[in-house]
């Protein structure tokens, strides 16, 4: 008998990423509590908790300086029409 892990199931992951705005992929830019902007970047991952009654402030992880610290979802914004062309 498999033991659940809700990390790995996708209706969670597609949850998590529909409550956030955000998915996997999305270019976005980032503004500091500084109000400094910076960007682009690539939304690469979600804080995986599966107590629904306890999700912290900072949720999105982006490819920044520090992609191991993830960034509060209102201190994103999706950027429209940009595509990723890095060679």
């Amino acid at each position: 008998m498999s033991h659940y892990n809700p990390a790995d199931d996708p209706a969670v992951i597609n949850g998590i990423q529909e409550a956030y705005g955000f998915k996997i992929g999305d270019q976005v830019e980032y503004t500091n509590p500084h109000g400094l902007t910076f960007g682009p970047h690539v939304v690469v991952g979600f804080v995986q908790n599966p107590n629904p009654e306890f999700l912290p402030d900072n949720t999105v992880y982006i490819n920044s300086d520090s992609p191991w610290y993830p960034v509060k979802p209102s201190s994103l914004r999706k950027i429209k029409g940009c595509e990723a062309t890095h060679g």
